[in-house]
């Protein structure tokens, strides 16, 4: 069994002569060590191909069964992974380069090679292999991260935009990625913000990644998206470009929105409304009726222990957590002080609020003085 050092060669050679040179060359070669395979004909190259692996193959072009350029594609679409220095009798340059652009690693002239080109072109040809199929991988991964991820991922060049993902085409309302490229960038940035925008494609480009920002931008039916967006010096296709990548927060607004008015409206309650941690005892919510209620505004509870701010007795919250967790929510009557001193009678309604995975989180608190009742 070969050394696992040992650089398996297909020489693909019809010339005996020629084949010989090349066998000696890399037999005497220094700090490597070659094994050749030697075949006359294309067809005899392909079968070896597929029976076994080589790390490298030696290929003329002018071979009984196919001549030329010809030779190199046929081969080449056999094993597209396979590193290829071409060997030619003649010194055609035009057809060197027109391998090299089409894939091979190497075009070497044979007859006018100096000491150790050949095995050193072989050494070369296997690592740019390598680096090439390196590169290709991490392109993959990067481009179906860009292709797969929520974000919408926009390029633009020269203010036009020339890549867009997949969520770019949901987040400016288009069906096909052709109704994007091409287009003007501000096209798609409402006329309020077309100043910031500009400002931050320029330090993009200058100082380098812009920090996020919200911006409204516009779809291609003239709807408004609300957008978190960052931007990045790229390059694109061998040119200065931009990159931005946008999220659409407009959800989030709406949902933000919607806390604020269901904050306001617990502020027009009478009752003394509370939120609480479970597990703190920490106020996280006091309303303006908590706030009549004992004294202490928004600003001064907020952060509290609630046992300590409000409870009579501070270990009385530790009781009703208790039965809470078990029972899911709990009413009955305690004795509050408020910010004075005064003590209250207070009759408490609180249910358990659990985050979206089911786990406890906090307590909502209902509180109604009741102190007047209870005295008559």
């Amino acid at each position: 069994m070969m050394d696992s050092a040992t650089i398996q060669v297909l020489l693909v050679e019809d010339s005996a002569t020629d084949a010989l040179v090349v066998q000696e060359e890399l037999a005497h070669a220094v700090n490597s060590r070659f094994a050749v395979t030697h075949v006359e004909q294309l067809h005899e190259a392909l079968d070896r191909l597929t029976a076994r692996r080589f790390d490298v193959v030696l290929l003329d072009l002018s071979l009984p069964d196919s001549q030329g350029y010809e030779t190199f594609v046929r081969l080449h679409a056999a094993a597209p992974d396979l590193p290829i220095v071409v060997l030619s009798g003649r010194a055609d340059g035009q057809l060197g380069i027109q391998a090299v652009q089409a894939g091979a690693q190497d075009y070497l002239v044979k007859g006018v090679l100096g000491a150790d080109v050949l095995p050193r072109s072989i050494r070369y040809a296997i690592e740019r292999q390598r680096s090439e199929r390196t590169l290709a991988e991490s392109e993959e991964r990067y481009r179906l991260l860009i292709e797969n991820s929520p974000d919408a991922y926009l390029v633009h060049c020269d203010g036009k935009i020339v890549f867009a993902n997949t969520a770019s085409l949901r987040l400016l309302g288009a069906e096909r990625l052709d109704q994007l490229l091409g287009r003007d960038i501000m096209d798609h940035v409402a006329p309020a913000f077309q100043g910031l925008v500009g400002q931050r494609i320029q330090q993009a480009q200058i100082n380098g990644s812009n920090p996020p920002r919200e911006v409204v931008c516009i779809r291609l039916d003239g709807t408004l998206v609300t957008v978190e967006g960052t931007s990045n010096p790229f390059i694109h296709a061998g040119r200065p470009a931009v990159q931005a990548v946008l999220r659409d927060i407009t959800e989030r607004r709406r949902a933000e929105e919607r806390v604020r008015e269901q904050a306001a409206m617990l502020d027009h309650a009478h009752d003394a409304i509370i939120v609480r941690d479970i597990h703190t005892r920490c106020i996280t919510f006091w309303n303006q009726g908590a706030e009549r209620l004992y004294g202490w505004t928004a600003a001064e509870a907020v952060g509290k222990n609630i046992g300590e701010l409000i409870f009579a007795e501070r270990s009385a919250p530790d009781t009703v957590t208790r039965d809470l967790l078990r029972a899911g929510e709990w009413r009955g009557e305690g004795r509050h002080v408020t910010k004075e001193g005064c003590e209250l009678l207070v009759s408490s309604h609180i249910t358990l609020v659990h985050n979206p995975h089911g786990v406890p989180h906090s307590a909502l608190v209902i509180n109604i003085d009741i102190t007047e009742q209870k005295e008559k």
